[in-house]
C-alpha cells in the first residue's frame, strides 16, 4: 500500500509541473504542440491514478477483512482458554 501511495504521490507532484507548464504556454503551432503533449501525459496519469486508486481500496478492503478474521481468531483463542 505504501508503494501505491509513494507512487501516486509522484503522479500528483509531476501533475503540477505539467500544469504550470501548461498555463506558461501561450499560442504559437510549437507551443500547441507542447500543449497536447503534456495534454496526453496528463490524460494518461489520470489513467494511472484511477488504477491506483481503485488498487487501494482493494487492499483496504482485504486488510480491513483479515483484520476481522484476526480479532475474530484471537478472541475464540481466548474463550478456548478460559474453558481449559
Amino acid at each position: 500500500m505504501q508503494t501505491l501511495q509513494t507512487g501516486q504521490n509522484e503522479i500528483v507532484q509531476d501533475q503540477t509541473r505539467l500544469r504550470a507548464n501548461l498555463s506558461a504556454l501561450k499560442g504559437s503551432a510549437e507551443q500547441r504542440t507542447l500543449a497536447k503533449r503534456y495534454t496526453d501525459e496528463l490524460n494518461q496519469q489520470e489513467d494511472k491514478l484511477a488504477a491506483i486508486r481503485k488498487e487501494l481500496d482493494t487492499l483496504k478492503q482485504q486488510r480491513a477483512t483479515a483484520q476481522q478474521d484476526l480479532s475474530n481468531k484471537i478472541e475464540a483463542l481466548h474463550i478456548d482458554e478460559n474453558l481449559s
